[in-house]
């Protein structure tokens, strides 16, 4: 995930440098920290969801064993096959870990970036990297 990470983020930072402009204040603000307008926001928050709505519903069909929608509202009415009830009570849990650990590193990015005040602080300014390490390891013993 790290070097996906650093593909896409370098294209979004080449991007925001080339969007900002030099207002010529010591203001401390930014040009691209600005919120557009409603409409881009609405916009960004309505492509977002679909986006994440799309992800969580490929994570559950697809897989191993390929699923259909029907299969899902099956299990979810308690009437599906073992096969089908056998795949979903495994992945079902899985994918939501992965969006609730997912929201987790969004909400400890807003936070870093947050305390910081710094829009592009990374968790490794905190030290939060190497205390995940040290925690992964106590865990792991």
């Amino acid at each position: 995930t790290g070097i996906v990470t650093t593909c896409f983020g370098a294209l979004v930072l080449v991007f925001l440098a080339y969007r900002s402009r030099d207002m010529g204040t010591d203001s401390g603000s930014t040009a691209f920290a600005r919120l557009r307008g409603r409409r881009a926001f609405v916009l960004t928050v309505v492509v977002a969801a679909v986006g994440l709505l799309g992800a969580v519903v490929a994570a559950t069909l697809l897989g191993d064993a390929t699923l259909l929608l029907g299969d899902v509202v099956n299990w979810l009415a308690g009437r599906s096959g073992q096969f089908t009830t056998y795949v979903l009570d495994t992945r079902v849990p899985r994918v939501a870990a992965a969006l609730l650990a997912g929201a987790a590193l969004a909400v400890a990015g807003a936070v870093v970036q947050a305390v910081s005040r710094n829009p592009l602080a990374e968790p490794g300014v905190l030290g939060v990297v190497s205390g995940a390490g040290v925690g992964a390891v106590t865990v792991l013993t």
